[in-house]
């Protein structure tokens, strides 16, 4: 049986995932695999790698609602399955629905960590480029102690940044203080604010408000990685002066091929390529979208 790989590309991810897979490749726009698909005879086993995040498809409403009649239009004669990075609720429903097998990235254990150490480097790679100064001797403030946050915590500390936590949960907070960090519920954010020249958000619900922003000094630095629309009150910020972006996708700039990798480990182990012995042929087709 041949085995045809579709993969969605808004990133250098999806590019280097391109080259990591086995197969012959192909470069293709959209309009040119929607009329390929339709001369593409049966038995064919299909792949489809959606963006990291999925949410990425919301920017192109057409694309978004092309994509979804292509794999309804495949799930009804075809096997076939799904990857995707943090699949979002709608989606989910839709595949289920739709009876597709699908796998998403950020839910598999191995590749949430190893994400989140390649986050880490990338935030600070994002922090190098905005910020003025050195982080040795930074005061950096950094919401949430999930997986993201400790690995940003321990390597801005490892190079010479004095970090502060801020968490909602009291578990949270004894886990970091134990690690050596001064850690505060939210309601002490604005109290620590005023001594702050970064701060980095990783919750993604509204936790810098305008009572913290306002007493951040004016040459402050916020990164906010979390989930879009992020945890950071960009209006108020804008209103202060106070530099302020919500940084997703770090991966996908700065530490592309080490984030494709790990999404490869994951597609080969949920649904690897096997030689049925009959000759079947891999293509992997690669659309700029």
């Amino acid at each position: 049986m041949d085995r045809h790989t579709i993969i969605f590309t808004t990133d250098k991810r999806q590019k280097h995932l391109c080259e990591l897979l086995c197969g012959n490749r192909e470069l293709c726009s959209f309009p040119e695999y929607e009329r390929r698909r339709k001369l593409q005879g049966e038995n064919i086993e299909k792949v489809y790698i959606l963006p990291t995040p999925v949410s990425k498809l919301e920017q192109n409403e057409t694309v978004k609602e092309k994509i979804k009649e292509i794999l309804k239009e495949e799930a009804e004669k075809e096997k076939i399955t799904v990857f995707g990075g943090a699949i979002t609720r709608e989606w989910k429903t839709f595949l289920e629905e739709q009876k597709i097998r699908y796998m998403d990235f950020m839910e598999q254990k191995e590749v949430v960590e190893g994400n989140a150490k390649i986050t880490a480097e990338a935030v600070i790679a994002e922090l190098l480029n905005k910020s003025a100064v050195s982080i040795e001797g930074q005061q950096v403030l950094v919401t949430g102690f999930g997986r993201c946050a400790k690995s940003i915590a321990k390597k801005l500390t490892a190079l010479g940044a004095n970090v502060i936590i801020l968490a909602r949960s009291e578990v949270a907070r004894e886990e970091a203080f134990s690690l050596g960090y001064e850690a505060y519920d939210f309601p002490c954010g604005k109290c620590i604010a005023t001594q702050i020249n970064t701060l980095i958000n990783t919750v993604p619900a509204l936790v810098v408000t305008k009572e913290i922003l306002e007493r951040l000094p004016k040459d402050a630095i916020v990164l906010d990685i979390a989930s879009k629309p992020g945890g950071v009150d960009f209006r108020m910020a804008k209103e202060l002066g106070i530099y302020a972006k919500l940084s997703l996708g770090l991966p996908g700039i700065y530490t592309a091929k080490s984030s494709a990798k790990l999404f490869e480990k994951a597609i080969s182990e949920y649904a690897p390529v096997k030689n049925d012995g009959n000759g079947g042929r891999l293509w992997i087709f690669q659309i700029i979208i």
